[in-house]
């Protein structure tokens, strides 16, 4: 969830000053005091650039090297990835046929209309190959720590993103505020 107008007025109102590392820019109003780096802690794509914000260069936030607040916001929307499908799920070739049919439905009423084949706005990445199978050694331990569905991963590897930035920049005696 983006750095709500409130949150934002009242911690530039204390007097202060940071940088906004995350996928949506902070409302607008307090540019001045607010430097804003699109990364994405969810994203696999931009695991190497947030990394590097953890190394002695810094990364895209060379200075100041720590700080002495840090505010994690992970709060997710239950609905974000909802469009999505996960190769994992049960039901995944019945719901990938279904959007099939539905796509093909969608492009042949659109050339009716219009006479021309209907571009594709959005691009949905399915139809991934699904990762090894787990060795079988770890098959009288359970599968802690392992999760086969997208959008778990996708949190988890959000959540670990940020604690890892948000500890490794934090100031000796700062204060981490975590939603």
């Amino acid at each position: 969830a983006p750095m709500t107008p409130v949150l934002a007025d009242f911690l530039t109102k204390l007097g202060w000053s940071g940088i906004c590392v995350g996928p949506m820019k902070p409302p607008p109003g307090n540019e001045d005091l607010l430097q804003f780096v699109h990364l994405d802690p969810a994203e696999a794509k931009d695991q190497s650039q947030i990394d590097e914000l953890l190394g002695e260069t810094g990364g895209l936030v060379p200075s100041p090297p720590t700080f002495p607040l840090a505010f994690v916001n992970v709060l997710f929307n239950v609905n974000e990835d909802s469009s999505l499908l996960d190769p994992y799920d049960d039901d995944y070739e019945e719901k990938l046929k279904e959007r099939q049919e539905q796509e093909a439905e969608a492009e042949a009423q659109a050339k009716k209309t219009t006479g021309k084949k209907k571009k594709k706005d959005t691009v949905v990445q399915e139809n991934a190959e699904l990762p090894p199978v787990p060795p079988s050694t770890v098959a009288g331990y359970g599968v802690v720590g392992l999760t086969r569905h997208h959008r778990v991963r996708r949190r988890l590897r959000a959540i670990k993103n940020c604690l890892a930035i948000t500890l490794g920049r934090l100031a000796k005696d700062g204060s981490l505020v975590m939603v």
